[in-house]
């Protein structure tokens, strides 16, 4: 399963942008045979291809797999910098995806929780709910006796009934 650009040549004459829906049969993309499917989102197309999955199904896996990719740009990249680590040890590396991905989860419900309770102001709107609960968590963790309000209501989130913790996004 993979995203394609709009402009991407579809069977040697179409665009990707310019089908509207999915095509039943495989079709020739950058010279291998794939399935094409798309969906249009509010300002753009979305194009996928695969080698399996078409239509419907192929949109919803995307979707998936979305989910997981937007979860590896934050443990990479965009909080965590996951990549930084020089460790080898497979056991160890795993249990550090797993502690970090843990640290993804509250750091986006705390997010969320904020963001839906606080008045939002322009700065806000503009931040994930992953970003603005990094950044709120990062301001209560360094220096929790001026966040003494931010730091009680993150203590009372986490040990809240567990099924506020975990939701899927």
């Amino acid at each position: 399963m993979l995203r394609i650009k709009a402009n991407t040549i579809i069977d040697h004459y179409y665009k990707a942008s310019c089908i509207k829906s999915s095509i039943s049969t495989k079709q020739d993309v950058w010279g291998l045979q794939l399935y094409f499917s798309s969906k249009r989102l509010k300002q753009e197309a979305l194009c996928v291809v695969s080698n399996k999955l078409q239509g419907k199904e192929a949109l919803a896996t995307y979707k998936l797999r979305w989910g997981i990719e937007v979860l590896f740009g934050h443990l990479k990249k965009k909080g965590f910098n996951l990549e930084d680590t020089h460790l080898r040890d497979p056991d160890k590396i795993d249990k550090l995806i797993a502690i970090v991905s843990l640290s993804f989860l509250f750091t986006l419900g705390f997010g969320l929780l904020l963001k839906t309770r606080d008045k939002a102001n322009a700065l806000s709107k503009r931040k994930s709910h992953f970003r603005y609960g990094l950044d709120e968590l990062r301001k209560i963790l360094s220096n929790p006796q001026t966040h003494h309000k931010q730091l009680k209501l993150f203590e009372q989130w986490v040990k809240a009934d567990s099924s506020n913790l975990f939701f899927v996004v």
